[in-house]
């Protein structure tokens, strides 16, 4: 029994070292941090001219193109398109004196404009994460798990 127990223990240890040497392997960050450049850079121009979820497909086909692991490209998605959607909301809460987030304020429950702000940033955060996620895991479908950057 003790026998048993030490080498599921020698398990969860040999499982926590691996997803570390994972999450800091440098390929994979530099990785993820060209993918967030060229996301930011062509989702910000694609949604000047396109609807709001354009960043979706975007994100999905960087991703796919980027050889990034599903936790590495969600972290990328959700990082960039916040960053994004963030900043956007706040320009655009700036050029207009603040009146325009204290109606929308007004109509979600007397909300500040920094919660709009925050809950827009997170709102896209969560789509451009769920995007980068699903190219992640459409690259799995294609090309053999062992050709991440692990």
């Amino acid at each position: 029994m003790f026998f048993i127990l030490k080498k599921q223990n020698t398990d969860i240890f040999n499982f926590l070292r691996k997803t570390t040497d994972i999450a800091m392997n440098f390929k994979n960050i530099k990785s993820a941090l060209l993918g967030s450049f060229f996301l930011i850079t062509i989702a910000a121009i694609a949604q000047y001219f396109l609807p709001w979820w354009v960043a979706l497909p975007i994100a999905a086909i960087i991703a796919f193109w980027q050889k990034i692991n599903p936790l590495a490209a969600f972290v990328m998605g959700f990082a960039t398109i916040s960053l994004l959607w963030g900043s956007y909301a706040t320009w655009q809460l700036a050029a207009s004196g603040n009146i325009v987030g204290q109606k929308m304020g007004a109509l979600f429950g007397d909300l500040s404009p920094g919660a709009l702000i925050s809950l827009t940033s997170l709102l896209g955060g969560w789509c451009g994460g769920l995007g980068a996620l699903t190219g992640a895991f459409a690259r799995g479908l294609f090309v053999r798990r062992e050709k991440y950057a692990y």
